[in-house]
């Protein structure tokens, strides 16, 4: 059950990052309030979440995302592509001696509602030689205005586990700082 929660809070927070930024042939800024959000990946149960943001929180996770260069550092590939149904997302990463390579598709608007499908080839690490393919689902629906006792960043995650992105996007930065 630990593993589940850790791999579907891993999904959450890949899956509100993929939302994020604003350039060209970018995916657009959701709108700021509460969205409600339903991961659902290959092999796991779904998993809802509510995420309150504002146009700080979206650029400070794109930020965190892309990097000081303005590019994903373990990403040997980050393109998306406007499409006549939405948008797609091709990358690569490497991290760790794992290689994951990811096709998305995303359909629908960043103002209402959308919904993200996801298929991954992971190779390396417990995948192995042959690698494991991996199927995902995000389906996300702006529900109003955050509610009183939340502040844009605020994630609560299944089981009511409360975490804030901007204390998350600390953590990472200190455990960069101690990769070094």
């Amino acid at each position: 059950m630990r593993r589940q929660s850790v791999v579907g809070c891993g999904c959450l927070l890949i899956a509100l990052a993929a939302t994020t930024g604003a350039r060209a042939d970018e995916l657009p800024m959701r709108k700021a309030g509460l969205w409600d959000i339903r991961v659902i990946s290959s092999g796991m149960p779904g998993m809802n979440a509510q995420h309150c943001t504002d146009p700080s929180v979206e650029k400070e996770m794109f930020a965190e995302i892309l990097g000081k260069n303005g590019h994903i550092d373990q990403c040997s590939k980050h393109e998306v592509h406007k499409t006549d149904a939405g948008y797609t997302v091709e990358s690569e990463c490497t991290a760790a001696g794992i290689t994951m390579t990811t096709h998305s598709n995303i359909t629908g608007d960043f103002d209402s509602a959308f919904t993200m499908t996801t298929a991954t080839h992971v190779h390396g690490g417990s995948a192995g030689k042959t690698g494991r393919d991996m199927t995902g689902k995000v389906e996300a629906k702006w529900v109003g205005e955050c509610k009183a006792d939340q502040k844009p960043g605020d994630v609560i995650l299944f089981g009511g586990l409360k975490m804030n992105i901007k204390d998350v996007n600390k953590g990472i930065n200190k455990l960069k700082d101690l990769l070094k």
